[in-house]
């Protein structure tokens, strides 16, 4: 039987938007519009500008000439164009029978593999969007819009897998602000960074050196040799920029770092040295980072969603005797990131004890040819001083030296971490002597992160500057991921009740939650789990299918004593503020019999709904008490907050909110009680 993870039912009702419906922009306009009285421009007649033909062997020279003279560089795989497209030189400009207006255009890169794009003059005003996608239009990015603007001006796009990409930029009917938006680069891939099972590209895409039994060394993240690091795979980046005259650009391997303050969010990169180095205008302006980029299965199936950061950010630290070195993006998360995408971020967490020898490592990387893949040492790592070209090592002790007995890493897994036993950040790759799936006899190097936290800039910054700001003196911190709260009611009940506040499925302490789809002689798995006031999922909580799982939240009634009743008269063994789910607590021993779960019960509506210039909250509440409204905008941003009392239990009665200052859009009413937290979509029509 084939296993796949998902959840065959889960009744959310949550109080931010943490799955996106489909909306007018989630896709290119393009793609499902359709007018008898506006058609757009068909796509033969679309502007289309061609870049010339790249001299592939002289920019594979460059490189022979770097490794001949022994010189660490990051793995080329582009040649950037400088052009100026902009709106009013260039393009194909529709009107929609809306009103609104399109602007398309065509860039043909002959022989590439891959496309990628520098915007300057970048602002994004309300309402505007610009996608890019392929020919097929299978491999879309954005939409960029107004939280994509930095003072910089200057936008720079992830890799589009094709020699064929277009730019659609949409804004809507009476817009006016002035617009912008130029292209200043295009970047034409001249190696195959997503050939997958393509073997006749692998010359190109480490020089002169042929992978010989690639298939049988290489190991995608997701296949069971990376199970046990399904958090960590959320924390791997995937970096392109601009590095090396003439406009040649790099592809390398980052790991998103955690610090020492559990509420501190900044995006934070580990990554090498070698790869960041040169001019630091390009690398803060002429950047991008992929998150998730990885197969859906074990060398197979669909690449999963993937999140892409293209934004200013700057060099906090390089210490070059380690080759390693921090890279601060310089983007703020928005509440909206937080619900919108729960588990692709992770903040690795590190260990910078200098007398720590890990008993084995794992290293997780983008080595330029594949989605994200897994190599495992068994035993522990040497420490070595920095190796040459030959793997000759000179007498300090900045390395770790590895030879990895599954996987492999190669040219683009620069950058990439290496984790202890205890999923902890002990280093960043560095590189190896050899391209080959034996790595037996030639080893891979890693900088180790307890000599990179010596580092002292010459503002005297060190490290600890930013991953310990609370000088904590902390050897090791976990790794945490976005906190993100899904409010709805949760039920648990078997023979036993168990009545908590919190519930979280999953922890590093205690293991991954998995709900297998079967329980032995009672048969399908049918779990319905309540809480009072939060559940937390964690990354690698499986749902196998077969099993059917509801998701609530409602009142525990429990008064947080070690024993107490249910308002149903069920036994209640467990009560109390918090409960971590962990992989023991459901497996086929277990024999308490699963029932169905209560009805929801509904305490307050919104009229009317959509709604324009006022809302009337309706409620009826059991008893009588003090109560919060509060409405956010689809960010998660709080647009307003009341605080009432109401004296009348049981009696229905109605609180009304101007709303004529809010721009439209879906909003999210939520009613806050002593025991009660409910949320209402509202639709805002002006």
């Amino acid at each position: 039987m084939k296993i796949q993870y998902l959840f065959i039912l889960v009744v959310l009702f949550i109080n931010f938007l943490l799955l996106k419906s489909q909306n007018y922009y989630d896709i290119p306009i393009s793609f499902n519009y359709s007018s008898t009285i506006s058609p757009l421009t068909p796509d033969s007649l679309l502007d289309t500008k061609v870049m010339p033909l790249v001299n592939v062997d002289s920019l594979l020279q460059i490189e022979r000439d770097l490794d001949s003279a022994g010189v660490i560089h990051p793995h080329f795989y582009g040649y950037g164009f400088t052009v100026n497209f902009t709106l009013s030189n260039s393009g194909t400009w529709d009107t929609l029978e809306s009103g609104d207006r399109l602007w398309r255009l065509k860039i043909i890169c002959p022989e590439s593999y891959e496309i990628n794009f520098v915007f300057h003059n970048f602002k994004m005003a309300d309402s505007i969007f610009v996608f890019v996608y392929d020919s097929t239009k299978t491999f879309v990015l954005g939409p960029y819009n107004v939280k994509d603007n930095d003072t910089s001006n200057y936008y720079t796009t992830h890799l589009v897998r094709d020699n064929i990409a277009y730019i659609e930029y949409y804004e809507p009917q009476n817009c006016n602000q002035e617009r912008y938006l130029e292209v200043e680069q295009v970047v034409s891939g001249y190696k195959n960074l997503f050939c997958e099972n393509d073997s006749m590209q692998y010359k190109k895409n480490i020089v002169d050196n042929i992978l010989t039994n690639w298939d049988d060394c290489y190991r995608d993240a997701n296949c069971p040799e990376g199970n046990d690091r399904c958090r960590e795979k959320y924390s791997i980046v995937w970096g392109i920029r601009y590095f090396y005259s003439p406009t040649l650009w790099t592809s390398f391997s980052n790991v998103l770092i955690n610090n020492t303050n559990p509420d501190d969010y900044r995006l934070i990169l580990l990554t090498a040295g070698h790869s960041v180095i040169g001019d630091e205008w390009t690398l803060q302006n002429m950047s991008s980072y992929r998150f998730g980029y990885m197969r859906e299965y074990c060398k197979s199936g669909n690449i999963m969603k993937f999140w892409d950061f293209s934004c200013a950010n700057r060099l906090i630290a390089d210490f070059y005797n380690t080759d390693l070195a921090l890279i601060q993006i310089r983007r703020n998360l928005y509440p909206g990131d937080f619900y919108s995408y729960p588990d692709m971020l992770y903040w690795s967490g590190w260990n910078k004890s200098n007398s720590h020898i890990p008993s084995n490592t794992t290293n997780l990387n983008y080595p330029g040819l594949y989605p994200l893949q897994i190599a495992i040492d068994n035993e522990s790592p040497v420490i070595c001083g920095e190796p040459d070209k030959n793997c000759n090592e000179d007498n300090t002790d900045y390395f770790w030296k590895v030879r990895f007995n599954s996987g492999m890493a190669t040219h683009g897994s620069s950058g990439s971490p290496i984790y202890n036993e205890n999923h902890e950040i002990v280093g960043a790759l560095h590189g190896s002597c050899t391209a080959d799936c034996d790595h037996t006899n030639d080893p891979i190097y890693f900088g180790r992160f307890s000599r990179f936290w010596d580092f002292i800039d010459i503002y005297d910054n060190t490290v600890a500057t930013f991953l310990d700001p609370g000088n904590s003196g902390y050897n090791t911190v976990k790794g945490k991921k976005l906190p993100v709260n899904i409010y709805g009611r949760f039920f648990h009940e078997h023979d036993y009740y168990h009545a908590f506040n919190k519930i979280r499925f999953g922890s590093r302490n205690y293991g991954s939650f998995v709900l297998p789809f079967y329980l032995g002689p009672l048969g399908p798995s049918l779990l319905t789990i309540k809480a009072g006031e939060e559940i937390i999922f964690r990354p690698c909580t499986q749902i196998l299918e077969g099993a059917n799982m509801h998701a609530y939240i409602q009142p525990t009634g429990c008064d947080f004593n070690p024993v107490a009743s249910d308002p149903d008269d069920v036994y209640t063994t467990d009560c109390g503020e918090t409960s971590i789910v962990g992989k023991n607590d459901f497996d086929n021993n277990y024999s308490s019999k699963i029932i169905e779960e209560t009805q929801e019960k509904t305490y307050f509506d919104c009229i009317p709904n959509p709604a324009f210039s006022s809302i009337d909250v309706v409620y009826k509440l059991p008893t009588e008490g003090s109560m919060q409204l509060i409405i956010t905008n689809s960010y998660g941003q709080q647009v307003y907050n009341a605080n009432l009392n109401y004296a009348k239990a049981k009696n229905e009665q109605r609180f009304s909110i101007d709303i004529s200052s809010f721009p439209s859009g879906l909003y999210f009413v939520v009613l806050r009680s002593q025991n009660i937290v409910q949320s209402k979509q509202v639709v805002i029509v002006k």
